[in-house]
């Protein structure tokens, strides 16, 4: 139920969290914090998502810059959000860190034919390739209103592409 979904935000030690005042947060958790509030149970049924640009390409084009999201398996079916055409992500994909993506409905309308013509296509990230899984509903960009994310993929499957040399471990 929505009275039940709660964000989690990173307190500084005077009580105040660091806001740049763009909508962007500067206080992250990193990998091993999440997984240690899931794994201690603070975190029921958690359907995590973080956000970080890349560029990638499609059909050849690129390179593209766009937003991805790496959220866990849980995460579409948290919100009750199911694809237009394909299928979302799920706990399998995260749990095998199986490169598989899902696409933005207006993202994949910009770069294929229909939202069912990008199914079973492929997305490249730092030269790892991603079959296209998924489009989803008209409307749903994301959970940051304005700032609309392109690509979905399971979150196991940054090892495939992170540089954590600019700090995209975050």
């Amino acid at each position: 139920a929505a009275q039940e979904l709660v964000q989690l935000q990173r307190v500084l030690p005077d009580g105040t969290s660091k806001f740049d005042g763009a909508g962007s947060n500067l206080t992250f958790f990193s990998w091993e914090e999440y997984d240690a509030l899931v794994a201690s149970r603070a975190i029921a049924n958690s359907g995590f998502a973080g956000t970080y640009c890349d560029d990638a390409q499609i059909k050849g084009e690129g390179p593209l810059s766009l937003s991805v999201v790496l959220a866990d398996g849980g995460f579409f079916a948290l919100l009750g959000i199911n694809a237009a055409a394909g299928r979302v992500l799920t706990q399998a994909d995260h749990d095998t860190a199986r490169p598989v993506a899902v696409l933005s409905h207006e993202f994949a309308l910009q770069h294929f034919e229909s939202a069912g013509a990008a199914v079973g296509q492929t997305l490249v990230l730092h030269g790892a390739h991603f079959t296209i899984a998924g489009v989803l509903p008209r409307g749903f960009q994301g959970l940051v209103v304005g700032s609309p994310s392109h690509v979905f993929v399971p979150r196991s499957t940054f090892q495939l592409f992170q540089d954590r040399t600019n700090g995209q471990e975050r």
